[in-house]
């Protein structure tokens, strides 16, 4: 399951990778920058918007798949609710966000929808994954980037590619998206369609605190840049390039985090603590082949793929890399802290490190500028990793059990033909992951990723 996992993370990079150079090659740093600004707030009410109504709604479904579509229907119900609620605010919100760029108030106000789309498209995901349709749910989560591709490719081909009309194309996409598998969900649940709410509203107040937490780490630097540095859309989309470009080594421990919430929900703590330092390690090790080579060369590289308007942008890459391999170790953490029954735990360590991200982030900026911004968020992420050392210190394993040996190579060398193979053709779950124990199944995280970490325009 875990090749599965990392592999369709892969294919969705890569996927996001033809995007990102289409894009930032039409539309050149100030464009860019102008479509980071559009989506970011919207985006992050998103976010907080539906913060713990899929992990509520996939527990729900798990506990009981004949619930699904009742439960399904009443979660919808909330979100029309919150996400009407939630438009309207950021609607008059949105020239105080973006005091500095009154030209993109009307852009971003018209990309508000993208709140119910995003609520729409994630529970229905939810529920085919609590059914255990995870060939399903893949064809969804690789959909929505390549739908996105297949919109974008002719408008660059026409010289047509704006600001206006990306976020247009991704607006279009999700809606596509959340249609098709709300309409997947349908035709593989049962049951009846009325309302049935259950456990799930405290399922809700019991996952939100967490994923609000997730929600402003993985945005930290950006929001306060945002809020507090001068507009300068030039500047702030060159750092945007170089950040997301930096998120290359994050599917690894997106597919890895997908994997250890529910293996660690079988094993006792003491296990679950030696099987995240054994992920950890390959997560290390493949992020170190993939990331310093893209280090060492992050000017030519920025200049290949996007253009040399963007070869300024190579110490947000760099710092990028160094906040994207702490922010994989971080939630693998939290992933198998969450499986050995400890939620709470993993609650405030996700607290912790958010509000030292935002302290840190805020207090180096006056002085460092952009890089400050993205160090601040690094220290944060880093001790939140303290915090899980200290935790598995007790079972005797330190941090530094997350450097690589001699026999992690050899394993990593051993399963990368086989994960290459699965991401070049369209992944399908293997047999063994079509009915795992519903125990372990209820507590599954795979939904965090996807409430949490939006950072993906």
């Amino acid at each position: 399951m875990s090749i599965w996992a990392v592999s369709a993370q892969l294919a969705i990079t890569l996927l996001g990778a033809g995007t990102s150079i289409i894009l930032n090659r039409t539309l050149g740093p100030e464009g860019r920058g102008a479509v980071g600004v559009v989506m970011l707030w919207p985006l992050l009410l998103a976010g907080v918007a539906g913060a713990g109504w899929v992990s509520a709604l996939g527990i729900s479904m798990s506990r009981s798949p004949e619930m699904c579509r009742a439960n399904w229907s009443a979660a919808q119900l909330a979100g029309l609710a919150i996400s009407g609620v939630t438009c309207c605010l950021g609607w008059r919100a949105i020239p105080w966000l973006m005091h500095d760029e009154p030209e993109l108030w009307e852009l971003g106000r018209w990309f508000l929808p993208i709140i119910p789309l995003t609520f729409l498209g994630q529970a229905a995901l939810a529920g085919l994954e609590a059914l255990q349709r995870y060939d399903l749910s893949t064809r969804v989560r690789i959909g929505n980037p390549l739908g996105v591709l297949c919109l974008l490719v002719p408008l660059a081909a026409l010289q047509a590619l704006t600001p206006q009309n990306y976020c247009a194309v991704f607006l279009v996409a999700q809606a596509l998206t959340a249609v098709h598998c709300s309409w997947l969900l349908a035709k593989a649940s049962s049951g009846s369609w009325r309302p049935q709410w259950g456990p799930m509203l405290a399922n809700v107040l019991r996952s939100a605190p967490l994923t609000w937490a997730l929600v402003l780490q993985f945005r930290v630097d950006q929001l306060v840049i945002a809020l507090s540095a001068p507009a300068d859309p030039a500047a702030f989309g060159g750092y945007v390039v170089g950040t997301t470009l930096a998120g290359m080594v994050s599917p690894i421990a997106q597919g890895l985090a997908l994997v250890l919430l529910p293996e660690s929900a079988r094993r006792a703590e003491a296990d679950a603590g030696r099987l995240f330092t054994r992920m950890g390690r390959l997560f290390v090790l493949g992020a170190i082949v993939l990331a310093l080579p893209v280090a060492l060369a992050a000017p030519w590289i920025l200049t290949l793929f996007y253009g040399s308007e963007f070869a300024s942008a190579a110490y947000a890459l760099r710092i990028g890399l160094l906040t994207a391999v702490l922010a994989g170790l971080v939630s693998m953490g939290v992933s198998t802290i969450q499986g050995t029954g400890r939620p709470g735990a993993a609650t405030i360590i996700g607290v912790i490190s958010a509000l030292l991200s935002v302290m840190g982030s805020a207090l180096l900026l006056p002085f460092l500028g952009y890089m400050g911004a993205a160090l601040g968020q690094a220290l944060g992420l880093l001790v939140g990793l303290c915090m899980i050392g200290t935790i598995y210190r007790r079972e005797g394993l330190p941090l530094l059990s997350l450097i690589p040996r001699r026999d992690d190579v050899m394993s990593l060398w051993a399963v990368a033909p086989r994960v290459l193979g699965y991401t070049l053709v369209a992944p399908e779950p293997p047999a063994s992951v079509d009915k795992p124990p519903v125990e372990t199944t209820i507590r599954t995280g795979f939904h965090m990723a996807d409430e949490s970490n939006t950072r993906s325009y």
